[in-house]
């Protein structure tokens, strides 16, 4: 049995919660069963098929009953394999707020998270070096956090967490807001895109000791393109990521030791002049095709890519119809792509076509604020 869960995102006065769809292989149909925790602001999620372990992130910015921040959570389900049934096991606070993706490492013994944090600040009177008064600008931390697993997938303790310093030129970048977290092929290191200050981030796990640590120098990206969500070719040493303040796709070498050097940029829009800015970003498992979802257009940019080098080549733009595409995720085989619209309250179903393209089924399912999907194949271990 294949289900697919779809993480509903607080917006407004809409509910949030997680939605539960079983899921056919066959014709990409899916049927609702169950909607878990509306009170929660569900965003990213993680399966971990081995053990049958649902990590959700509750993006909530404040502390119940303040305006303090440091109010984010990962939500634990336990999945039943013969009933179906998804039950909470924990809700664990990340104590920074608004979590925007998490990954469990290879070794199933560590998770990590990105931590957007807020644009909430206060201000401080100071007197500077001088004796002079002054006033001082504070923002709430913006964090990567190393979490330890137990050996039945439950959250153990936070071991580690690294605040992101700096900023960028747009208004939404007063501050750091680590935005993605994604393991490479090796399963060595872990990328991090941070849209607040341009940067992109490598760092190791420390494992005898239970630490980050940050490989080199993290690479600048373009002043004010915001980098967003990252991935990394299966078997070529590339990483690319999108970005909030631009419709373009960008590329980087990197190396084992933790060194990216760019390597280019590839514009996702139809024309120059398309604004909005990217959201999900996924790539098929042979690293042939990547698909990139731009908000403001409304389309799902595809690309080729070059197996010798990693450059790309965009062979389609296909406009979805709905506004504010959230999330794009593939099924397990890869024949179908699923993608959220958040104001459009829809799961939009795609067909994936042998040469990468995609085309609708006319599959589409109301969902309140869909934000994020993944996939849980009862028979399959990823």
């Amino acid at each position: 049995m294949q289900y697919v869960f779809v993480s509903s995102w607080s917006h407004g006065a809409e509910q949030g919660g997680l939605a539960q769809y079983v899921f056919a292989p066959e014709t990409g149909a899916l049927e609702y069963v169950r909607t878990l925790n509306t009170e929660k602001s569900c965003g990213a999620s993680w399966v971990d098929a081995k053990r049958n372990v649902l990590y959700v992130l509750n993006e909530k910015a404040d502390l119940d009953g303040q305006r303090a921040g440091g109010g984010g959570e990962i939500l634990t389900y336990r999945l039943n394999a013969e009933t179906g049934e998804a039950s909470l096991l924990e809700a664990t606070p990340t104590h920074s707020s608004n979590p925007a993706q998490l990954s469990v490492d290879a070794t199933g013994r560590y998770l990590v998270v990105a931590n957007h944090g807020s644009r909430a600040y206060v201000t401080k009177l100071r007197k500077d070096a001088a004796g002079r008064f002054c006033t001082e600008v504070l923002f709430d931390d913006a964090a990567v956090e190393l979490f330890s697993l137990r050996a039945d997938g439950s959250i153990e303790a936070l071991l580690d967490a690294d605040l992101h310093t700096g900023s960028g030129p747009q208004g939404r970048q007063l501050s750091p807001h680590p935005h993605c977290a994604v393991f490479s092929p090796s399963g060595r290191m872990f990328a991090v895109c941070d849209k607040g200050n341009d940067k992109v981030y490598l760092y190791t796990i420390d494992r005898e000791n239970g630490a980050l640590s940050r490989c080199g120098t993290p690479a600048t990206a373009p002043a004010g393109s915001m980098p967003r969500y990252g991935v990394f070719h299966p078997t070529l040493p590339v990483f690319y990521h999108n970005n909030e303040g631009s419709l373009d796709i960008h590329a980087y070498r990197y190396d084992e030791t933790g060194t990216l050097e760019w390597a280019g940029a590839y514009g996702a829009g139809q024309s120059p002049n398309d604004k909005g800015e990217q959201q999900g970003i996924c790539m098929d498992s042979s690293g042939r095709y990547l698909y990139d979802v731009l908000n403001g257009p409304n389309q799902l940019a595809v690309f080729r890519i070059d197996q010798t080098d990693g450059t790309l080549q965009r062979i389609q733009n296909l406009s979805l119809g709905y506004p504010w595409p959230r999330s794009a995720v593939l099924s397990p085989d890869g024949v179908f792509l699923l993608v959220a619209c958040l104001k459009g309250e829809r799961i939009l179903v795609l067909r994936v076509e042998p040469d990468g393209t995609l085309t609708p089924t006319g599959y589409e399912y109301e969902q309140p604020c869909a934000a994020y999907a993944s996939f849980w194949d009862t028979e399959r271990v990823y």
